[in-house]
């Protein structure tokens, strides 16, 4: 058990999706005509409704634990 604020509080279970998000930074509104992207505008972020809950509610003094299903991936290592 974990003490806040002078009670004793349980973690919180969160079973949820974990997802990797592939964003793309474009300096433009259009993709370049025949070109690729370049590297430095690839970013990876962690989302999916488990993962966000899990957090805000770890950011808010909540002790949680997450439950989830990950493959054994690049990606699926990567969101956990």
């Amino acid at each position: 058990m974990v003490e806040l604020n002078r009670f004793s509080v349980r973690p919180l279970l969160i079973c949820g999706t974990v997802n990797v998000e592939t964003v793309f930074a474009l300096e433009d509104e259009m993709l370049p005509s025949g070109g690729g992207v370049f590297h430095d505008a690839l970013h990876l972020n962690v989302s999916g409704v488990g993962a966000n809950l899990a957090y805000g509610l770890q950011r808010l003094g909540s002790p949680v634990r997450l439950l989830t299903l990950a493959a054994t991936d690049p990606a699926g290592e990567f969101g956990v």
